[in-house]
């Protein structure tokens, strides 16, 4: 039996999926609370810092779906954090993409088009819709460079694959893509995009579960629902369509570099309502003879901006408290940029070794309430 997944009715992006059995077929409904998606407005203005991930409970199994924990939220952006010891259930987010950044560990993703594996530096994008379940591995040991492409650069923490699973997750209300002006009127790839259509990774064959009574968890905006179906929703014995979900490594994207300093979006990776995904990699540095190598001190007006210091050097800011793993949030009206003297001292410097990602928001983002306990009071006096 045929199943159409469709974006934005019957006039946007759309697979069909090809069914052992009728998927619409329910056979029972049960309350699913999710992770709370309640932000806390009541905290004084200024900058964020959360230096710390979930903590699972001692001898607690915690997975990507049930225990993630939002850090920020707003009106149709919301981005989490997980640290995942287990498989979870079958998961579906019925009205938002999900691009989830894999910080370190490795996993088997099944989805119903297909399995994927991912591993430190990925980005999964998984359409709205999609049903899906985290797998952690426990393999350890980072994949061999291919020898046929000696130039590749290792992704961040290439090497940190052992359990557990760490994620940041970004959840839109909205299609997570490529910018626009990185594609053609017939949606593919320019030459001018920092990566191609070969650079992605799509799952492989469907697996074909020819099962009964299987549970769903699904997301429907701040509520939840445990969907019990008559058959698996992996009875899919083939699809075919451009809907999908599929895995950039952002070790794959081009840096630009320049003669001046090139403002953030020079970097974007993926657009999504409510914000735009850009990443920092190593690369060379500005080369006019003066130069200034670090970013000039702004102040966003429009929305947040978050950002997730992955691996490389951070000295510039180890002072504060920031390390491989912070996130930091900038709300609209703060001044922020290098602290005083980095200018001056990277004048000579030819390129830089960081893997920072940023969100730069069109909105407001909340701080979850979930997540202030990890959060640094001392950070908005480090600036």
């Amino acid at each position: 039996m045929e199943e159409l997944l469709g974006d934005d009715g019957f006039d946007g992006e759309s697979s069909l999926l090809y069914h052992l059995h009728n998927p619409a077929g329910v056979e029972g409904r049960a309350p699913w609370e999710p992770p709370s998606t309640r932000a806390d407005s009541s905290g004084l203005h200024g900058a964020l810092h959360f230096p710390r991930r979930p903590a699972p409970d001692a001898g607690a199994t915690a997975d990507a779906v049930r225990h993630r924990v939002m850090l920020v939220g707003g009106e149709t952006l919301r981005v989490w954090r997980a640290v995942a010891t287990g498989a979870s259930p079958l998961y579906r987010n019925a009205g938002a993409d999900e691009c989830a950044y894999v910080e370190a560990g490795k996993a088997l993703v099944h989805t119903a088009m297909g399995s994927i594996q991912v591993g430190p530096g990925d980005f999964l994008v998984i359409p709205a819709g999609v049903v899906h379940a985290w797998h952690p591995s426990a393999e350890e040991g980072a994949a061999a460079v291919p020898p046929a492409d000696p130039g590749r650069r290792p992704p961040p923490a290439a090497r940190d694959t052992a359990p557990p699973l760490r994620l940041t997750l970004f959840e839109s209300a909205g299609r997570i893509s490529a910018p626009a002006r990185y594609l053609s009127p017939h949606g593919l790839l320019l030459e001018g995009s920092p990566y191609c259509e070969r650079d992605l990774r799509y799952p492989e064959t469907p697996r074909a579960v020819d099962a009964r009574s299987t549970t769903v968890l699904t997301r429907h905006g701040h509520r939840g629902t445990a969907i019990t179906y008559r058959h698996h929703p992996f009875d899919v014995v083939g699809w075919t369509g451009t809907l999908y979900p599929y895995v950039l490594n952002i070790a794959d994207c081009e840096p630009v570099s320049s003669r001046l300093h090139a403002p953030p979006p020079v970097h974007q990776v993926f657009s999504m309502p409510g914000a735009d995904l850009l990443f920092f990699t190593p690369r060379l540095l500005e080369y006019h003879p003066q130069a200034v190598k670090v970013p000039y001190q702004h102040v966003n007006l429009g929305g947040d901006e978050l950002l997730l210091f992955a691996d490389g050097d951070f000295s510039s800011r180890t002072q504060s408290g920031v390390r491989q793993g912070s996130v930091t949030v900038f709300p609209p009206g703060i001044p922020h940029g290098p602290p005083p003297g980095l200018a001056e001292a990277t004048r000579a410097h030819r390129e830089t070794s960081e893997w920072t990602l940023l969100l730069d928001g069109h909105e407001r983002l909340e701080p979850g309430r979930e997540a202030l306990p990890m959060l640094d009071p001392d950070y908005p006096l480090t600036w």
